[in-house]
């Protein structure tokens, strides 16, 4: 084989290797970029809720911990949260906190009777952020879901795991949505709960 040959054959063997570092680079930047986004930094303010069942108020709690926001004060069903630092934080966590979690999943036209044992935020093995839920059932193939009524994307089931795409026009977009996803399927709400943002 002559030298050319042979130096062409190593560039090849070469590509899988410079692919890999590629990817590895963009996975640790978007988790850098995750963790940047996970310290709430933004503005405080208070958030009036008025949950139709008693047990409505302490989920609501459940999920500022969960999106690891501050409590700067708490009155009755008054939070004051110093928000994410987003911004649109005052039109999109009072929805995230309020929206009711109900997750539904079909297979063969049929609903799969399975209950949410945990869920959270994940990068999939091909960099981009998804929602893992695990449930307690073994998932046929060809699952669908659905969220509060809306249609979700389904990236890959295994056994009694099941993967969610976050379909966004960017990366902090697509962290959110899969990160909303994730508090709102773990935590839902047992009864519907209003919100308004206090001057």
């Amino acid at each position: 084989m002559s030298d050319v040959a042979h130096g062409r054959g190593s560039w090849l063997l070469a590509i899988p290797f410079t692919f890999l570092v590629v990817l590895i680079g963009a996975v640790l930047a978007l988790v850098f970029a995750i963790w940047r986004g996970g310290t709430a930094r933004g503005e405080v303010a208070t958030l009036a809720f008025s949950p139709e069942c008693p047990a409505g108020m302490q989920a609501v709690r459940d999920r500022v911990t969960a999106y690891g926001l501050p409590v700067q004060a708490e009155a009755g069903d008054r939070l004051t949260v110093q928000l994410p630092g987003q911004p649109d934080d005052l039109t999109h966590m009072p929805a995230a906190l309020t929206a009711p979690g109900r997750l539904e999943l079909r297979a063969a036209g049929e609903v799969v009777p399975a209950r949410v044992r945990d869920a959270g935020f994940q990068i999939s093995i091909h960099g981009e952020p998804v929602t893992l839920v695990t449930v307690d059932v073994s998932l046929p193939d060809g699952v669908s879901a659905t969220l509060d009524g809306q249609a979700v994307a389904v990236a890959a089931t295994n056994g009694e795991e099941i993967q969610f795409e976050a379909r966004a026009a960017t990366s902090t977009e697509a962290v959110r949505l899969a990160t909303d996803r994730a508090v709102q399927v773990r935590l839902p709400l047992p009864c519907a709960v209003g919100v308004r943002v206090e001057p």
